[in-house]
């Protein structure tokens, strides 16, 4: 099944048969975490490479034991990834200058994100049109709460 996760941490490490695995520590949507093991060095790599970003992988259930078994990509297939933490601040690819986000960016931001979560929360009672214009109103009552 497909997750939305973000690697925390990660172990390399070699199995009793001498087989070399790396365990990532994954954080879950819901703030929960569990240690995961890929053992496929290409799905390592993408794994390494993408740590502490919001990433979609395929994983499964063995036994007691998870494995990822596929690095899917990034949520809608962006090479940037805003997510929001229990802090309230956002992760930003570094690559991208300060100069391109304005408040209308932030905003867009923060309707997406409640959008999401109301969808995962609500997803069978309210339409997704209905639902995005619902996140929208909350944004615009936030902003003109704070002016």
């Amino acid at each position: 099944m497909e997750e939305l996760i973000k690697i925390d941490k990660h172990e390399d490490k070699t199995s009793k048969d001498g087989k070399d695995y790396t365990r990532f520590n994954c954080v879950f949507e819901n703030n929960a975490s569990k240690w995961m093991s890929a053992f496929e060095t290409d799905v390592i790599a993408s794994l390494k490479s993408n740590e502490n970003e919001w990433i979609i992988a395929e994983v499964a259930q063995s036994g007691d034991y998870w494995n990822i078994r596929k690095f899917v990509g990034l949520p809608d297939g962006k090479q940037e990834v805003t997510k929001p933490t229990s802090t309230g601040s956002t992760t930003v690819n570094s690559s991208t200058s300060s100069s391109e986000y304005t408040p209308t960016t932030m905003y867009i931001s923060y309707a997406k994100d409640i959008f999401i979560e109301l969808h995962t929360v609500d997803a069978m009672t309210i339409q997704s049109p209905d639902l995005m214009s619902l996140a929208i109103e909350l944004v615009k009552q936030a902003h003109e709460a704070f002016k």
